[in-house]
């Protein structure tokens, strides 16, 4: 996330080396088949999240109200480092169970219900 721009002296860039500490971490993978379903708004997550508890299929509201790239697999994202979420949305997935779903999770500008699946191999 860092960005620079070119070290400017009487009006023209010049070269510069600049040093600074960084620090890395490395967290192992953690490997999860999931799908989505990406909502605009909090009533439209809530809505479909009663509609998903009711028994509907969660590929085909995924396919028909899903506002990500993801719906026309019926919201599958296949297998996922959820590490690449922040540390309260991976707590979140981990605790699912294979075959159930996560209530609206606020991320971002959109609220999102997550689908776990039995990790293939």
């Amino acid at each position: 996330r860092w960005k620079f721009s070119p070290a400017i002296a009487n009006g023209k860039p010049f070269r510069v080396w600049i040093r600074f500490p960084a620090i890395v971490q490395y967290a192992e993978p953690r490997i999860m088949e999931l799908a989505e379903i990406v909502c605009e708004s909090r009533k439209i997550a809530d809505s479909l999240f009663a509609l998903l508890h009711s028994g509907a299929d969660f590929a085909e509201v995924a396919k028909q109200h899903s506002r990500s790239e993801s719906a026309l697999q019926g919201g599958s994202l296949g297998k996922v480092n959820i590490r690449r979420y922040p540390d309260d949305v991976q707590e979140i997935l981990a605790a699912v169970e294979d075959g159930a779903f996560t209530s609206p999770i606020h991320l971002g500008k959109h609220f999102i219900i997550f689908k776990r699946f039995p990790l293939t191999l």
